[in-house]
């Protein structure tokens, strides 16, 4: 198992600031009192069936680890490799990894993945869940993401509906009059599958939760 890795990331977005030690804390205690939430549960559902596994993992914007920690423990993944860009999130992380004994299969990096993913070595699964919302540059985060899949990406986004479009506008323009450097985004999903496309990979499975569409794409080349 690789050492772990640490590095200052470029702060795109305010990432750093915005998904801190508070909001880590939060999401860590609720996962290890509630588990996985109906979001995680439906992006790895399509796991179960496959024959392939165990699977390696590459989770980027890994935040606290739920959706590779379920993988983890219910033997679909043998090792994991978790990027983020917030070292708040990386250190509730480490500290779920450890309280679960599962330290020595996972390898956590502080890093901005768009920034330096030819640092990044590929991985049979790569997960962005609820990552590319949170990132301006779609094609600088998402190309990559593919070009590293293996054999299956796994998406969670929002949904192009009108009324989560309408939010979304109207929280930035808070966030612009409260002087925020953070903002969402509502990627077009047409850019997404064009970009996943172009990479070799294909829809195999969709499926809603909340404002949430879930896709995961299996490389056919």
């Amino acid at each position: 198992m690789m050492r772990d890795s640490c590095c200052v990331p470029h702060n795109t977005n305010d990432l750093e600031n915005i998904f801190n030690r508070k909001r880590a804390e939060s999401e860590a205690r609720a996962y290890l009192e509630k588990g996985a939430d109906k979001r995680i549960q439906k992006l790895l559902a399509y796991f179960e069936g496959q024959s392939a596994k165990p699977f390696t993992v590459l989770d980027i914007g890994s935040g606290v680890g739920g959706a590779h920690f379920e993988l983890l423990k219910n033997g679909l993944a043998d090792n994991v490799v978790g990027v983020d860009a917030s070292s708040s999130y990386i250190a509730s992380a480490r500290q779920i990894a450890d309280s679960l004994k599962l330290t020595d299969r996972v390898q956590y990096i502080q890093m901005d993945f768009a920034q330096s993913p030819d640092s990044i070595p590929p991985a049979d699964i790569v997960i962005l869940d609820r990552a590319i919302c949170c990132y301006p540059h779609l094609e600088n985060l998402l190309t990559p993401a593919a070009e590293r899949t293996k054999l299956y990406l796994a998406l969670s986004y929002p949904r192009e509906v009108w009324w989560l479009l309408a939010f979304y506008k109207i929280m930035n323009s808070i966030r612009r009059l409260r002087k925020s450097e953070f903002f969402t985004y509502i990627h077009p999903h047409a850019d997404v599958h064009r970009i996943v496309r172009q990479n070799g990979l294909l829809p195999v499975y969709a499926s809603r939760s909340g404002q949430w569409q879930i896709t995961i794409f299996e490389r056919k080349e």
